[in-house]
């Protein structure tokens, strides 16, 4: 009898897998730097539920006779995340929504800032189609969340490619070569997040890069690990982005009536020994015109220019870094009047209580040209807690 019953028993649950209670559970767990996990026993189904606070202060000080100074407070970044897979190891989601002012963009405020679906079940190589960030420059995909100052560079800012709406195909391992090659390319709408447009007009794009001493995380500015062997990855990328209606490509004002081709390149490198670090890009952007009138003798311009930023820093072994940056933008000559020289130098410390889930930034920057907006000169200082929940 206990035979029989034994059989019955794996007979019902071959018919009915999910009631196998011994093999086949559910996990709902919160962990360390892993935020909130459910996970099915069998592997069809996983989510991971984070959320993240940078709370900052900023004042900036301005010479008297170049106008008055500002102060704020200010979350600049509130972020909910959502990841895991579905069906099977290989179906994977991303979600992430923002929840601050600057989160949202004044012309069309949705909190949506990512939702993709990708499959990696391809040897060396992972498909995703959805709204992600465009894979252009390094510092534009590092996360907010793991940086070593309190922002991204302001060169960055102008001339990276956001967030769109597309297809891509993505490896950090081509051919299975070590790691040493690694590739993006990609199809977008062109418009930028949250955003259609009945015009025609793309955006395509490729990048590849090199980690001549093996695989590196990139994507994370600090050297945490202390890598007692060379870390370094240099990459490249280009786009065209036909007839879009963004003054910045794929951000910034909309246009009213123009549209224009953008061609952008950037060239990135990122260097890692013992503690320290070094990063550094150079982007360029052109339009194929500077600017467009219409019938009415309205002038609208497009935004063409190149720049650069280098940026080290040394982490202390207690969890202290500090870092220095500089970086120019120059305008190409007959573009909008309104985008000038601009010049960032400063510095800072990043002081991690716990990595990047807990940690304090205070940094300091003297801003010219159109950095400093109307000023043209300004002294910026920025305190900022960040906190991953």
């Amino acid at each position: 009898p206990e035979v029989e019953q034994k059989t019955q028993k794996q007979e019902l649950r071959s018919a009915i897998p999910f009631i196998d209670q011994e093999q086949r559970t559910t996990g709902l767990n919160i962990e360390k730097r892993k935020g909130l996990q459910i996970v099915a026993g069998d592997g069809t189904y996983s989510m991971n539920l984070r959320a993240r606070i940078q709370a900052r202060f900023t004042q900036d000080v301005v010479p008297d006779k170049h106008g008055d100074d500002a102060s704020e407070f200010q979350i600049r970044r509130a972020r909910l995340s959502l990841r895991g897979n579905t069906f099977n190891p290989n179906w994977r989601y991303y979600i992430q929504l923002g929840f601050s002012n600057r989160d949202e963009e004044t012309s069309n405020p949705n909190s949506l800032r990512d939702a993709v679906i990708s499959y990696a079940g391809f040897p060396n190589f992972q498909m995703s189609f959805g709204q992600m960030k465009i894979p252009f420059s390094r510092q534009r995909v590092n996360s907010s969340g793991a940086l070593q100052l309190v922002d991204r560079s302001l060169v960055n800012g102008e001339l990276n490619l956001d967030r769109d709406v597309g297809f891509s195909i993505a490896s950090d391992n081509f051919l299975g070569l070590d790691h040493l090659i690694g590739y993006s390319v990609g199809i977008f709408g062109g418009d930028g997040r949250n955003s259609s447009s009945s015009k025609p007009g793309m955006l395509g794009m490729g990048r590849i890069f090199l980690s001549p001493f093996g695989k590196t995380n990139y994507l994370s500015e600090s050297d945490f690990e202390r890598s007692s062997r060379p870390r370094m990855t240099i990459g490249t990328a280009f786009a065209y982005n036909a007839n879009t209606k963004r003054a910045r490509s794929t951000f910034g004002n909309v246009y009213n009536f123009a549209r224009f081709d953008y061609q952008q390149a950037v060239a990135d490198i990122m260097f890692k020994w013992y503690g320290f670090s070094f990063t550094s890009e150079f982007l360029w952007r052109k339009a194929d015109r500077n600017f467009l009138e219409n019938s009415s003798a309205q002038r609208e311009y497009s935004r063409s220019a190149h720049g650069y930023f280098i940026q080290t820093s040394y982490l202390l072994p207690f969890m202290l870094e500090g870092v220095f940056r500089y970086g120019e933008l120059r305008p190409l000559a007959g573009t909008d009047p309104s985008l000038g020289y601009g010049r960032e130098l400063g510095g800072g410390l990043a002081y991690y209580l716990d990595y990047h889930d807990l940690k304090l930034n205070l940094d300091y920057f003297e801003l010219k040209g159109s950095f400093a907006n109307s000023s043209g000169l300004a002294h910026e200082i920025r305190f900022q807690i960040q906190m991953f929940i």
